[in-house]
């Protein structure tokens, strides 16, 4: 049956031989509203409803699916219902170029599986309660929407972005593609990842994929991974609770401003990066407590991991602050941000905190500028000294020039 115009569902059963199909190839007049009517009754699908067009599911219809909804290239399936799409063994495709909508704030549930490679966009409240395979195209949450995973994402390509509330059960795993967290006005978005029936909530960057965070609180149950290939950005001011963070060999972490961890032990076998070179303003810090806010943390870099801060102008730099040990392998490098000048009298740079700490690390100074060349009697190199005061350990890269012989 081909629906060419506007046609509405009042509920009852679709079944047989065939397919339902809204509009055709290239065409966008034709209409399906799924509505309740009188009767109260579910929309039972039982054959396969194919759309060009736009589907409209409106107010209180639960809709009951054993075959598959297809979202074709060109196509609209809008929700304004806050209701469920039972799972009676169907599924959900969103193909390229296809959009799935959620318009208002009342909660709609869509329990069968959905494979998208097309647009689903959450302008209200949306629950997805399988997993929701993402093997291109996108996810949008828009400001002061909440979508909900409830088996989380496994994300292999497309761009995924959260500027409401993502509530993710299980694993977000981010394989391929872009996921982006950003702030709109003064309202950051929100992230939580929960244990899920059979998953720790776990969110995973690893293969290609590259996370981009700004100005986000993330609460991650289990623990915030970063394997080889995957890329974590994290901007401006961003705080994250986890059990643990882990960058593994090959993994990369920049914070270009500001990252604030709430975690018990965080482990650097990859890279981190704190700050950027072409400007002061943007200078890196990683600051991290227990996951109750204390001094309890530890720090582990191991023998693989890098850790590069940049240092800038005056005593400006990047700074690694841990409140709880340190325990530093692996190699340490200093980076010469805008304006670094080693000619500067009493520049001093304090680019490492912790209440204790164990430093086995390879340090690397910042290279000169080519248009500095060494003073005849410098006095340069790393001062690690503990400060009676705070009762806190620092290391300093202190660089002065010494007039005279």
């Amino acid at each position: 049956m081909v629906i060419a115009g506007g046609y509405s569902w009042y509920g009852g059963t679709w079944d047989g031989a065939g397919s339902m199909q809204v509009g055709e190839p290239g065409t966008t007049g034709a209409v399906l509203t799924i509505a309740n009517g009188q009767s109260e009754n579910d929309a039972i699908l039982g054959r396969d409803l194919i759309n060009y067009a736009t589907v409209i599911w409106d107010r209180d219809t639960d809709i009951q699916s054993s075959k598959e909804i297809e979202n074709n290239a060109g196509a609209l399936f809008d929700v304004y219902a806050g209701n469920r799409m039972k799972d009676n063994g169907g599924r959900f495709t969103n193909r390229n170029l296809a959009k799935l909508r959620k318009i208002g704030s009342n909660k709609a549930t869509i329990d069968v599986l959905i494979r998208n490679s097309g647009i689903i966009e959450n302008q209200g409240w949306f629950n997805i309660t399988k997993k929701l395979a993402m093997n291109g195209g996108q996810v949008n949450d828009a400001v002061a929407a909440r979508l909900e995973l409830g088996d989380g994402c496994d994300q292999v390509a497309g761009i995924f972005s959260v500027m409401g509330t993502l509530v993710s059960a299980g694993i977000l795993d981010v394989s391929g593609g872009t996921f982006t967290a950003n702030a709109t006005g003064l309202v950051g978005p929100t992230i939580i990842i929960q244990s899920g029936a059979t998953d720790p909530g776990d969110f995973v960057v690893e293969g290609t994929g590259l996370a981009s965070i700004t100005a986000t609180t993330m609460t991650i149950a289990n623990q915030l991974l970063v394997d080889a290939g995957g890329e974590l950005e994290l901007f401006t001011e961003d705080y994250t609770t986890a059990a643990s963070v882990q960058i593994n060999q090959g993994g990369y972490l920049w914070v270009e401003k500001g990252g604030t961890f709430y975690a018990n032990q965080f482990v650097n076998s990859g890279t981190i990066q704190l700050g950027e070179a072409s400007s002061y303003l943007l200078a890196g810090y990683l600051t991290l407590f227990d996951s109750s806010g204390g001094s309890g943390a530890g720090f582990t870099q191991t023998p693989t991991g890098d850790l590069q801060i940049y240092v800038y102008q005056s005593q400006v730099n990047s700074t690694l602050n841990v409140y709880g040990s340190a325990a530093l392998q692996g190699q340490i490098e200093l980076l010469a941000g805008e304006n670094y000048n080693r000619n500067y009298l009493a520049n001093k740079f304090d680019v490492v905190q912790a209440n204790s700490l164990g430093d086995a690390a390879g340090w690397i100074p910042p290279p000169p500028p080519d248009n500095q060349p060494p003073p005849p009697y410098p006095r340069e190199g790393w001062v690690k000294h503990y400060d009676q005061i705070t009762g806190r350990w620092h290391i300093v890269w202190d660089v002065r020039y010494i007039y005279g012989p």
